[in-house]
């Protein structure tokens, strides 16, 4: 098997590990809401980083050449998944709300297809490409996300409740899921042995990025909670001036 062909293989694989794990955990029965639960769930945002990811491993998996036929194919899978919970005995309702946040997640992701293909990119998709090529890699990459993400998340929640005296479990798992995606992307550059200043082109990226915070954080501030939350609006936000930034700067 060529390298190309093993680099498809390990997507593939990893695409389907993750759907079989996020189809399982939206169709567990759900308990009755209570007015004033322990732990309050980011409900939107896992759905928006759950179907993003998804999205992401279906858009490397190379089975469909098509990006717009394979993101309206990762649409309707995240309809189908959420009305299905719906049919079911599950006590899980129908929610445009996950619908929404999910379909975002899925648009995300996409919005970052074709991100290492310019000339200037070759080296570090060459780096990338070794490392994946490797099975164990994507064991160590997948294991230092899970532990990072549940680390600081857990460790977030108790800090923001100490500090403001009230639960902050989105701002938490924000928190987390961004501190474990610098983490897993900081050991694949360490596994590929490739330069940080090669992702992070200079100080114009960096204060460019910096610049990316002002538009989730006027989200927070300034919209109110609607069919769209807005922590998943601006984590939305987010995602696409980061490649508006990437596709500019790199």
């Amino acid at each position: 098997m060529t390298p190309p062909e093993q680099i498809r293989r390990n997507w593939r694989i990893a695409f389907l590990v993750w759907l079989i794990l996020l189809t399982v955990a939206t169709h567990l029965p759900q308990d009755p809401p209570v007015e004033n639960p322990t732990i309050e769930s980011p409900d939107k945002l896992l759905h928006f980083v759950c179907f993003g990811f998804l999205a992401f491993l279906f858009m490397s998996t190379g089975w469909i050449r098509s990006t717009v036929l394979s993101w309206i194919i990762l649409s309707i899978w995240t309809l189908l998944d959420e009305a299905t919970q719906d049919f079911l005995p599950l006590h899980r309702p129908f929610s445009i709300g996950d619908l929404i946040a999910g379909e975002l997640g899925v648009l995300a992701a996409y919005a970052w297809a074709g991100s290492l293909q310019k000339p200037s990119q070759l080296d570090l998709k060459s780096s990338i490409d070794t490392v994946l090529a490797q099975p164990r890699n994507w064991i160590y990459l997948a294991c230092t996300g899970a532990v990072v993400v549940v680390a600081t998340t857990v460790a977030s929640w108790f800090l923001y409740r100490w500090l403001t005296g009230q639960q902050q479990s989105d701002l938490a798992f924000l928190t987390g899921v961004l501190v474990g995606t610098i983490a897993m992307m900081l050991l694949l550059l360490s596994l590929g042995q490739v330069p940080f200043s090669l992702v992070i082109r200079g100080k114009n990226m960096v204060l460019a990025l910096i610049g990316t915070m002002f538009l989730p954080i006027m989200i927070l501030l300034f919209l109110p909670n609607t069919m769209i939350d807005p922590w998943v609006l601006a984590l939305f936000a987010g995602v696409l001036e980061a490649k508006i930034v990437w596709d500019v700067v790199s």
